[in-house]
């Protein structure tokens, strides 16, 4: 980095929020996350190296006891970047073991969810599937200098819209090297009238329907699961916001006041038609895993797809509880809106029956936290041959008058070989008859967000409609759109 550059500073600015007693707006004061970025890392396309301390590990044994399919490690680490001069932060987040293959070496693969926070500067989101070593413990970490390619599917502040892809290393120290190949990125530009690649929904939100479920260690600890549902309304768009929300990291006493949470939540509007957020938020330490996130303090977190009139869409969002309980939920989407004319690729994948895992979390038989892990063997019609993989969480259940569906929130991975992959998240229906065992209906399609890839799929974009047959098997639809269309064959 050149010294004599001068560094990034954004000021920070008002946002209207609206009021959850009134039909007017209430302007509140957000510190939009700004910071020393080097200026050899400014701009839509970024790539700089994240150094990464030992983590801090917490394994969580769910399921069959000993290592097995929906075992969770979560974990928190310092990190820096290198050759700058104070941006740091922590690394946050959660590995789930979706499947255990075996041959000449028993390797299982995970599924990650981590959030890179670098302070005021903003955040940057990652998933996407990982090989790790097997020993049945459920504690494995990854090999050391073996390198491993997940998807950027978000970002925050200076790294908002992001997409892109990172390379990990372990080291033999056990710290970690992460290469960050960044996208896209689109920092929020405040002026009036808004810019036409930026686009503001200002939502309120109802009191939520909240399940807690205690995992792992008694009392608040890693792991710790919290479910939600609740009404959120719009001039013109109405719907249902959902989600779960998992204890990450618990500070050392004295460090810190807040523990971080790792987030997936979706929007929901019309049919067809969703916003999905992921990110982190902060709890505050005494909170034992039972209450929410302090009143009038926004927390911003990543947009990081959409499907129906939101295909492809990005962004963050600004949340601020009230003291009622409510919150404001305002959506700050990026990118121009595809046209009716804009050239997308399709890609139809037919899936063979799954191998599937049910982990019946809290409650017995059907209830919230509920895990479904799987892998299945996936083909089409050019040739080609690969995995898919995922974790699918149940975060509400039908009440008595209601029909009789629950809702389930997925991370899957499509994996076609030579570190071409595809992450996909969103939310689907599940007919639920009290057992916490289920599967798509037969023939009703549903679709989830495209929100990044590695590989020739590397920032794609888009949605999955997906349908499962007669015979239990199951046909997906790719659709890419956006900026950044992959390489498809």
């Amino acid at each position: 980095m050149d010294p004599s550059k001068p560094l990034l500073l954004v000021a920070a600015f008002s946002l209207s929020l609206l009021a959850c007693d009134s039909n007017d707006y209430a302007t509140t004061t957000v510190e939009i996350p700004t910071g020393d970025i080097p200026n050899d890392i400014e701009g839509p396309e970024q790539t700089f190296v994240v150094q990464q301390a030992p983590p801090t590990l917490v394994s969580i044994d769910l399921g069959v006891p000993g290592g097995t399919r929906g075992d969770v490690i979560a974990f928190d680490a310092a990190i820096s970047v290198t050759d700058t001069d104070g941006l740091s932060g922590t690394l946050s987040g959660l590995i789930t073991t979706v499947d255990i293959a075996e041959g000449s070496t028993t390797v299982q693969d995970r599924i990650g969810e981590l959030v890179f926070d670098f302070g005021n500067t903003g955040t940057l989101v990652v998933s996407g599937k990982s090989v790790y070593p097997y020993d049945a413990t459920g504690t494995e970490q990854m090999s050391p200098g073996n390198p491993q390619q997940r998807a950027i599917i978000g970002g925050t502040g200076q790294f908002l819209g992001a997409l892109g892809h990172v390379d990990t290393v372990r080291n033999e120290d056990s710290s970690y090297s992460h290469t960050i190949n960044a996208v896209g990125i689109q920092p929020w530009r405040a002026s009036e009238p808004a810019p036409n690649d930026q686009q503001i929904i200002m939502l309120q939100q109802g009191i939520a329907d909240i399940v807690h479920v205690d995992l792992g260690a008694p009392g608040g600890s890693h792991g710790d699961l919290m479910t939600f549902v609740a009404p959120v309304t719009s001039t013109g768009l109405n719907g249902i916001h959902r989600g779960m929300i998992v204890t990450a990291a618990i500070p050392e006493p004295g460090s810190s006041p807040f523990q971080d949470r790792i987030v997936k939540s979706v929007f929901s509007f019309t049919p067809g038609t969703s916003l999905t957020m992921f990110g982190r938020s902060p709890y505050s330490i005494e909170s034992q895993g039972l209450d929410e996130v302090p009143v009038d303090q926004p927390i911003i977190k990543p947009i990081v797809g959409g499907t129906g009139d939101f295909v492809g869409r990005r962004g963050q969002v600004i949340t601020v509880r009230l003291e009622d309980g409510s919150y404001t939920q305002e959506l700050q989407l990026v990118g121009t809106p595809q046209p009716e004319t804009a050239t997308d690729v399709t890609l139809v994948i037919d899936q063979a029956l799954p191998f599937i895992t049910d982990v019946d979390i809290g409650v017995a038989g059907g209830s919230h936290g509920d895990i479904l892990a799987f892998d299945a063997e996936v083909t089409s019609s050019s040739g080609l041959l690969g995995n898919l993989s995922g974790l699918i969480t149940t975060v509400s259940l039908p009440s008595p008058n209601e029909a009789a569906f629950k809702n389930r929130i997925a991370n899957m991975v499509f994996d076609f070989g030579e570190g071409n992959t595809v992450v996909v998240t969103g939310i689907s229906n599940y007919p639920f008859n009290g057992s916490h065992i289920s599967e798509f209906e037969v023939s009703v399609p549903q679709t989830r967000s495209i929100v990044g890839g590695t590989g020739d799929y590397s920032a794609a974009q888009g949605q999955v409609t997906t349908v499962r047959n007669d015979d239990g098997s199951y046909q997906h639809t790719l659709l890419f759109t956006g900026d950044w269309l992959p390489n498809t064959p």
